[in-house]
């Protein structure tokens, strides 16, 4: 009996601690440390910035505009008073918090008469990154701004980014001959051509010679694309104030015809990673007039090791860049088929692109174009500005996989999106201080202007690294350890009780 007792007693011990390690294998397969605390800036990309002024619309860009078809043909009353009024519910849509349905049926008329032609309108008639920008540096050394900036789709619409790559470069759409539809999606056509004012209508001929289909669009009187253009992402060696990016914006002046979206003179900026679709509106600093603008950047980098990526993708939690996700559902009955990478900000972005259609039979005009993906036009009429308005808690908020509490949040987009195994993120220290003025440059008849330096802190960042807990050897090894230091246990013992109750049971020889 005293023996039977102590091997129960040894047994149960052994399952105390056994039971913790399986736990843990199970719910925590991999752990994350700090790899090294001076990983060097010249291994990762320098960060995207993205900038877009309050005063939206340039009103001698948008009278020119006006000029071409089919706006050429409204009406005084519709030129005058419909239309201003029309682009200012589109410009502040992001953040509209009354109905579409309140105004007055002559706007709601303009916009499902006109609204495949309002988002080229709004693309047409903006600041170009030309006007805006002056005395840029790159790493210290004075470059031309129009090599830095370019136009792309942020939650603002249109606005100036600097090492940012297209959404449409990530998407992942090929015709049967094995072309890419890259320069149909996200950033317009005319991105990848020598975009002039004046070459975008002929003839007084609308830009677009087939507005259903997306992938038929043809651009008049510019040259031929023979491939998309690739953004090429810059790096730096340096640290410091004077040595990252630095550039002055002249900051459109008021006028009477006041496409302002916000309540100060200045305009937002925000840093990001370079393939995340930009969020201006939503995540931005804000920098006033005739101010100088610090930001600095630091930065933290996660890897996964080899182990990690070998691990079954549910083990894992997280998910590799490539991973082949055919098989996937990011939402219900929406599978990630768009973009060619995963990353976690593209995941959200075509979840809430599918939830948001699924529910207002369009997509806000400044999302990239999922035309292609959901098969369908996706620009609203009245009914579908409104639609947005009511359901914008798909486009600003997630909900939680925790529904204990839920019932305390807002509704969100249920968005099956997991974090990237290996990812960058970029953390900014903000400061501005008033100009000088004895330097105002409104003096110098440029308008009033900020200055802005972008750049890292220090030379080396913090990384981390990704590795698994505990791999099968492991557990193995963790087992084996504890039953043979309570009951003695071996695999040669483990022989041997077979031996005992097998074998010896019929052959007593």
């Amino acid at each position: 009996i005293l023996w039977a007792l102590t091997v129960l007693t040894s047994l149960i011990l052994s399952g105390f601690f056994i039971a913790p390690i399986v736990q843990k294998f199970s719910d925590s397969p991999t752990y994350t440390t700090v790899a090294n605390t001076n990983y060097p800036i010249w291994h990762l990309d320098f960060p995207a910035i993205s900038i877009c002024p309050n005063i939206r619309i340039d009103s001698k860009r948008l009278k020119e505009v006006l000029r071409n078809e089919p706006w050429s043909k409204l009406d005084k009353y519709s030129l005058d008073q419909v239309l201003p009024k029309v682009l200012k519910k589109y410009l502040f849509l992001p953040g509209m918090d009354s109905n579409f349905e309140d105004v007055e049926a002559d706007m709601k008329s303009f916009v499902d008469q006109y609204h495949q032609y309002i988002p080229q309108l709004l693309r047409s008639s903006i600041y170009s990154c030309q006007s805006l920008f002056q005395n840029c540096k790159w790493q210290g050394i004075a470059t031309l701004c129009s090599d830095l900036f370019e136009m792309r789709k942020t939650d603002l619409g249109y606005c100036c980014s600097f090492n940012t790559v297209r959404q449409a470069e990530q998407f992942d759409f090929q015709d049967d001959e094995g072309f890419s539809f890259h320069n149909y999606y996200g950033e317009d056509y005319f991105e990848l051509v020598d975009y002039t004012l004046e070459n975008m209508y002929d003839n007084d001929e609308n830009i677009y010679a087939n507005d259903e289909d997306p992938t038929k669009r043809k651009r008049r009187s510019t040259p031929e694309v023979s491939k998309p253009k690739v953004t090429r992402l810059r790096r730096t060696n340096s640290a410091g104030t004077s040595l990252g990016l630095s550039f002055s914006i002249v900051i459109p002046e008021r006028s009477t015809d006041d496409y302002t979206i916000a309540a100060f003179d200045g305009f937002k900026v925000q840093i990001h990673s370079p393939y995340d679709f930009p969020e201006v509106e939503g995540r931005g600093l804000a920098v006033a007039t005739n101010q100088i603008a610090f930001i600095s950047v630091s930065a933290s980098i996660t890897r996964s090791t080899e182990n990690v990526k070998a691990m079954n993708r549910d083990r894992r939690n997280c998910f590799l860049s490539d991973e082949e996700l055919d098989d996937y559902y990011i939402a219900d009955g929406v599978q990630f088929n768009t973009f060619d990478n995963y990353t976690q900000k593209s995941c959200l972005l075509e979840c809430q692109a599918h939830l948001i259609f699924k529910e207002c039979q369009c997509i806000p005009h400044y999302f990239p174009s999922f035309s292609k993906a959901l098969g369908q036009n996706t620009t609203c009429n009245h009914t579908g500005l409104d639609c947005l308005i009511n359901h914008q808690h798909l486009l600003n908020a997630l909900k939680p996989d925790d529904e204990e509490h839920s019932h305390q949040l807002m509704e969100g987009a249920k968005c099956n999106c997991p974090q990237q195994c290996d990812e960058t993120v970029y953390m900014t220290e903000f400061s501005q201080v008033p100009k000088s003025s004895s330097v105002s440059s409104k003096e110098a008849g440029f308008g009033n202007t900020s200055d802005v330096y972008v750049y890292f802190k220090q030379f080396g960042v913090i990384e981390f690294s990704r590795d698994q807990l505990f791999s099968l050897a492991d557990l193995i090894g963790a087992l084996g350890g504890i039953m043979g230091l309570f009951v003695g246990f071996s695999v040669l013992s483990g022989v041997e009780l077979i031996y005992w109750f097998t074998l010896r049971l019929f052959n007593n020889h």
